[in-house]
């Protein structure tokens, strides 16, 4: 049987039929897709078949006795950390460059938390950063960022090429003692001292040839008390004191 006009009919209606499969066709297979995308990765060569993958971390994860392993979503090792009896980390800890299987960083928990001197390498092999941490120091109000709150002792960051960057101390989280900044270069690019957190005493900031930028100086409150700064061609750009009173060159330098 044959209807007239059913391809023209079919013409007519087919923007309707389009938006009619649409709605029919998404709620019914769209969460089959995003499930397809979304599961569990395949089994991989050389992973113990006792891995459990995250989906949060998107990585593998084997827990034995006294220790746990961590592989990326390919199948390459990234850490193993050692477990006390309740599984908590306590004891050595290694991350590694995914790939390469160079050290990436190393150091101790003590029940969870960060013990000891921690070291992180760039992937050369070169230290990139050294930090010392306390189980028993924590700082009692800080923002968590890549501070932890129990960073204590010293504090050292290094350029690629060996240089040293910056140099300081922590005690219990906090900022103390004389902390140093370089330039690539190796030029002085900061100097002062912290106490609890704060600056005190003078402070010195350089342009990157070593010329003066900035003197500060800090009640041992922590209170600014006198701020001059200068052109790169040494001369005063502007002095405020504590009072508020201010003397400012507005001439620009000309170098």
């Amino acid at each position: 049987m044959t209807f007239p006009y059913s391809k023209k009919y079919y013409e007519m209606m087919k923007p309707l039929l389009s938006r009619f499969h649409r709605r029919l066709f998404l709620p019914i297979f769209l969460p089959v897709l995003l499930f397809s995308f979304c599961k569990e990765p395949v089994s991989i060569e050389g992973l113990p078949k006792e891995a459990v993958y995250d989906r949060k971390t998107n990585s593998f994860t084997l827990n034995e006795p006294g220790k746990k392993t961590v592989w990326n979503k390919e199948g390459k090792l990234f850490s193993v950390i050692e477990l006390n009896e309740i599984g908590i980390e306590h004891g050595l800890a290694i991350t590694y460059f995914p790939g390469t299987q160079s050290i990436l960083s190393e150091g101790r928990y003590n029940n969870g938390k960060r013990e000891g001197i921690w070291i992180w390498y760039f992937p050369d092999g070169k230290v990139y950063y050294r930090s010392g941490y306390s189980s028993e120091k924590q700082r009692p109000i800080w923002i968590a960022t890549n501070a932890l709150g129990n960073e204590d002792g010293i504090h050292e960051r290094y350029y690629p090429n060996g240089n040293p960057e910056e140099k300081g101390f922590y005690d219990g989280g906090l900022k103390t003692g004389d902390w140093i900044k370089y330039f690539p270069n190796g030029k002085l690019e900061f100097r002062g001292s912290y106490l609890k957190d704060k600056k005190i005493g003078y402070w010195t900031y350089f342009y990157s040839d070593g010329t003066p930028e900035v003197e500060e100086r800090f009640s041992d409150e922590g209170k600014l008390i006198e701020r001059k700064t200068y052109f790169p061609d040494g001369r005063l750009s502007c002095s405020i004191k504590e009072n508020l009173e201010y003397n400012c060159n507005s001439i620009v330098s000309n170098k």
